[in-house]
């Protein structure tokens, strides 16, 4: 990386100081895919992207510019050029004159929900956070319909799918959501409570159209010394044709540090028939159904063996084992097992290997060997 350093821009900030970082950054992933029955298939997929970012500080306030612009290379699209980074960010202390503390920023960046699984998506937007000391408010709106296709994950409808298997149609589903956040760290020392509404309107002209309300409760914190837990319930509301749906998460954690850096975790994923999020999460290697009639169980062991006993390069290496049961309508569905190495010996370096099988209960065994890699230049 290089970055420069440039004193007195008047055009910018006065007599301030602005600072230029800029980069490339190459992700490189091959999974080969594994069947009982058939041939393995190789998926390759290579993204190099053109970074920049300065900043600058005018009186209390940090400004930064940052964006990039990429590469993206795969079995179904061989040429895709775009950012998906691309905002203003301004962090002010004492704003309005009060203890309040803003944090915003402007143009393309990833939004996400309070658990991941109703929203995680690029959108171009804005977002405010206001840090009021005993608790924070957020607030933010954002737009799909500038995505192209392939990067994009938010079908939620029979018209969604039919654009998405077009090769004529290039853009998202033209899709407007606005986010409303309280968070409450303050009413308990140990843990934090949040509360969350996330609106959803389908702007296109169709009689297949949908809108949508999604609200959210949520609590994690300590229990006792080195053991944690998270809990969340989401209702999910079809605004427009009627129908309902509830999302529930559980999830505990033990942290022993003096084993190896080892953690230990386990989770309880539910959804009811009619629930519905607004972009599609990942819920396995393999096997990623839908949240809608589906259960998981989730158990998880990590570890750093190398965390205080070798060589910085080496120190960050961690291993992770884990296994997922998924249900449906409460019968079993299949088991994904998976064993993951994790490293980065330098700030420009990094790389993992993921390997996984899934056993369902009727049909072919599958595997996934995958690799990747990522470079700064």
């Amino acid at each position: 990386m290089k970055k420069i350093v440039v004193v007195s821009l008047v055009f910018l900030v006065g007599c301030g100081l602005f600072a230029l970082d800029y980069g490339v950054v190459v992700d490189s992933r091959g999974s080969l895919a594994l069947q009982e029955e058939g041939d393995p298939d190789f998926s390759p997929r290579e993204k190099v992207a053109v970074w920049a970012e300065n900043s600058w500080v005018s009186g209390d306030t940090l400004y930064t510019l940052s964006g990039n612009f990429y590469y993206l290379f795969n079995e179904s699209e061989q040429h895709i050029f775009e950012p998906d980074l691309l905002k203003i960010g301004i962090k002010q202390k004492n704003f309005l004159n009060t203890d309040t503390v803003l944090d915003a920023s402007l143009g393309r960046f990833s939004f996400s929900d309070k658990t991941g699984f109703v929203l995680s998506h690029v959108a171009d937007g804005v977002r405010g956070r206001f840090d009021l000391g005993g608790y924070a408010v957020t607030a933010a709106a954002g737009y799909t319909g500038l995505l192209t296709k392939p990067e994009a994950n938010v079908s939620m409808t029979i018209s969604d799918v039919v654009d998405d298997n077009d090769s004529g149609v290039y853009f998202a589903p033209k899709r407007v959501f606005e986010q409303f956040r309280i968070e409450m760290p303050a009413l308990d020392r140990n843990k934090s409570y949040t509360l969350e509404g996330l609106v959803q309107q389908d702007l296109r002209d169709s009689s297949d159209t949908m809108d949508s309300l999604h609200l959210t409760a949520a609590a994690e914190g300590g229990i006792v010394e080195n053991l944690f837990f998270d809990l969340s319930a989401t209702s999910a509301m079809d605004t427009e044709n009627g129908g309902s749906g509830i999302l529930l998460n559980a999830g505990i954690y033990y942290s022993l540090e003096e084993f190896y850096f080892s953690r230990i975790s386990g989770g309880i994923l539910w959804g009811s028939v009619d629930f519905f999020s607004v972009s599609k999460p990942t819920l396995g290697a393999i096997y990623s159904p839908s949240l809608a009639d589906t259960s998981r169980i989730r158990l998880e062991y990590s570890l750093r063996p190398w965390a205080d006993r070798m060589s910085p390069a080496m120190r960050n290496m961690q291993f992770i084992f884990g296994g997922d049961y998924f249900s449906t309508s409460g019968e079993y569905t299949g088991t994904e097992i998976s064993g993951k190495v994790r490293m980065r010996p330098a700030s420009d370096f990094g790389a993992g290997l993921t390997l996984a099988g899934y056993f369902p209960d009727q049909g072919v065994v599958q595997g996934l060997v995958r690799l990747d890699v990522s470079i700064g230049l």
